[in-house]
């Protein structure tokens, strides 16, 4: 299980605090990449459903898929996966993140 932390404080809609520095985890759904969970380490902590291409938001670990990522990335036999592994367009890391074209619909 990876672990990463927070690059700012985070308010959730609910009004949940994660201040920057919090350690989460994430899990990605491998029948649809585009959507992830992320949930704190922490005592108490509640489940986060969001889209997978936006975990740059909570970590500078993760790419910024952006129109530059995704134009280079459309032809190429090897493509960044969410956590910049390399990884095959429509394929997985060994970390289980997938590539930043499932993760933002492109596949």
């Amino acid at each position: 299980m990876n672990t990463f932390k927070t690059k700012k404080d985070i308010t959730w809609k609910n009004g949940n605090l994660w201040k920057k520095g919090t350690e989460f985890v994430v899990s990605v759904n491998r029948e649809k990449p585009w959507i992830c969970e992320v949930e704190t380490l922490e005592a108490g902590s509640t489940v986060k459903r969001l889209k997978t291409e936006n975990l740059w938001h909570l970590s500078n670990e993760f790419v910024r898929i952006t129109e530059d990522v995704l134009r280079d990335s459309v032809f190429d036999s090897i493509v960044p996966s969410m956590i910049d592994n390399p990884v095959e367009p429509d394929g997985w890391d060994s970390e289980g993140f997938p590539s930043v074209l499932l993760a933002s619909m492109m596949i």
